[in-house]
């Protein structure tokens, strides 16, 4: 049992998780799982994007509303209580020190990904592998010199379980104690909604300023975006536009000390 002021464990967010999947079963009386857990995963992307994004709030809420009409008044009540869960979990693998992939967990553990025709998601070990691979504290260290802060881009991003293994990986060499919020700028991408929603829920209640957006990256259409609540109120899209001038001005300035030198060799 855990109590105010104590550490939470793996096996706490795991505790957690059993009742976030138990109470996700409770609610499948008329309607089967896979329908349920899409209909929580827009909710409650839903209900953590529209206090904070202004320009996408009327369509999402009128999307939620539409959601919460086709369930019972009883059924309805499960949903903050799912939601109450999930943010336990989550806050569980936070103060253990190990972020985990909690919705991409689930939905293998409901054999979901049976239905979602052979999607599968990466491993949470496999991930924190390649966090390890792909951190490069030279060029986190650069970029931060350089404006402040360092963006990870994962253009396939499933349910974020290589951006969350990124966060351990960063977290195992700066220390636990250090900052990602203000240190790391994720932007997260995939074709297909429902990975859009676990990705974003996931990035949103781990405190990361990010970007998810439901885009063919092979295109490059794109069809919707989420931004966090870290990204909004931590001022990232001014932050991003400040870092394109930067590199503009950097770049500008690189392209004139090269013509300069060609004349002088004329």
């Amino acid at each position: 049992m855990w109590e105010q002021g104590a550490t939470r464990t793996p096996a706490d967010a795991r505790h957690h998780q059993k009742k976030f999947i138990k109470l996700l079963k409770d609610a499948c009386g008329r309607f089967n799982l896979w329908d349920v857990f899409n209909d929580f995963l827009y909710a409650m992307a839903a209900a953590l994007s529209n206090p904070i994004d202004k320009e996408h709030f009327q369509e999402r809420e009128e999307n939620y509303l539409k959601i919460m009409q086709r369930y019972l008044k009883r059924e309805r009540l499960l949903f903050p209580q799912m939601a109450a869960e999930l943010v336990e979990s989550l806050q569980a693998c936070a103060e253990s020190g190990h972020y985990e992939d909690i919705l991409g967990q689930t939905f293998h553990e409901l054999e979901l990904h049976n239905k979602w025709k052979g999607q599968f998601f990466t491993p949470q070990s496999i991930s924190d592998m390649m966090g390890l691979v792909a951190y490069n504290e030279d060029v986190i260290e650069q970029s931060v010199a350089k404006v402040g802060y360092a963006t990870v881009y994962e253009p396939c991003c499933g349910s974020g379980a290589n951006l969350i293994g990124f966060l351990n990986a960063y977290h195992e060499k700066a220390g636990r104690a250090a900052n990602h919020s203000n240190r790391l700028m994720f932007v997260a991408q995939d074709l297909d909604p429902r990975c859009c929603w676990m990705c974003y829920i996931q990035l949103a209640l781990y405190g990361i300023p990010a970007v998810v957006e439901q885009r063919n990256t092979l295109t490059m259409k794109l069809f919707d975006t989420w931004y966090t609540p870290a990204y909004v109120l931590g001022g990232w899209e001014l932050k991003e536009r400040w870092r394109r001038l930067v590199l503009q001005m950097r770049s500008l300035e690189k392209s004139e000390a090269e013509q300069m030198g060609t004349q002088r060799n004329l």
